[in-house]
């Protein structure tokens, strides 16, 4: 790597390793509009370095505690429609981190697509099996290779943090959220928000695009003064993808266009973010 390209990338991350910058980086709230009668958070306009959405910014802070302690190489897992493991290998990409993900074997998809063109990024496909799987073939290969691991679905306590201000905005008048449940990072962080906030008198609902977790949901959601909630299942299976819009926001095809059939007038639709 040439002098030149070596201090855009310090430059790059200096934006995730200085502490203010960073907050005002993650603290900025994306903005609500009204459109044919429902409200869209738009946290699909969140863009850094190539990637956009939720799971950017938690993507960011993950980095963020990795560098500072002297890690520039990172794994990570999920489907092959998984838009967590294109947001990492995109953000390895723009900072010059080393990436790995672990993807199912089976047909190329849009995500694989992208991916492969990054420099930074090997992808390792596993067997088709369960997602336990994939995600213990990733954290294996962590701890053997040294690597910095961003769990599937990154669920941890860090990603909330940088992700649970964004209700701060939400209109007085707004009584029922829908946001697609995938690995519940979102819902979550949402639901942390809501309660925050004291806003008890609003119902969170989250669409399960992927595997049924309603039964968990008890064991790990935080505990508190109860914000009302419920999980409801898609009218069509994870693997059926569908174009869809309101207005003239493009939906995800595989996660917020699954929400539309659930929606009435009057919601706020958090849109988590949207693929290449």
């Amino acid at each position: 790597m040439d002098d030149n390209k070596t201090s855009i990338y310090y430059e790059r991350r200096n934006d995730i390793v200085d502490i203010v910058k960073f907050k005002e980086l993650v603290s900025r709230l994306t903005p609500i509009e009204e459109v044919n009668g429902v409200f869209l958070k738009r946290e699909d306009l969140f863009e850094y370095g190539g990637a956009c959405g939720t799971k950017t910014r938690s993507c960011l802070n993950f980095m963020r505690q990795a560098f500072g302690k002297g890690y520039t190489s990172f794994c990570t897992c999920g489907s092959r429609d998984s838009v967590q493991v294109e947001i990492v290998s995109t953000l390895c990409e723009w900072f010059g981190f080393i990436c790995h993900v672990f993807i199912p074997e089976g047909e190329e998809t849009s995500v694989i697509k992208n991916v492969s063109k990054n420099h930074y990024t090997t992808i390792h496909r596993v067997k088709a099996g369960y997602n336990n799987v994939i995600i213990k073939r990733c954290a294996d290969f962590s701890k053997e290779a040294d690597v910095f691991l961003i769990p599937f679905g990154m669920e941890m306590e860090c990603s909330i943090a940088v992700n649970m201000k964004q209700v701060q905005n939400i209109p007085d008048n707004i009584k029922r959220i829908v946001v697609p449940f995938g690995g519940g990072v979102s819902f979550t962080s949402i639901f942390v928000g809501l309660q925050e906030a004291k806003r008890f008198d609003v119902e969170l609902v989250g669409v399960m695009v992927g595997a049924d977790v309603s039964k968990f949901v008890k064991e790990w959601m935080p505990r508190g003064k109860n914000i009302k909630k419920k999980l409801i299942r898609p009218n069509s299976s994870y693997h059926d993808h569908g174009k869809a819009r309101i207005g003239d926001v493009s939906l995800d095809m595989v996660y917020e266009a699954k929400c539309i059939s659930h929606l009435e007038q009057g919601d706020l639709f958090w849109i988590v973010g949207h693929r290449k």
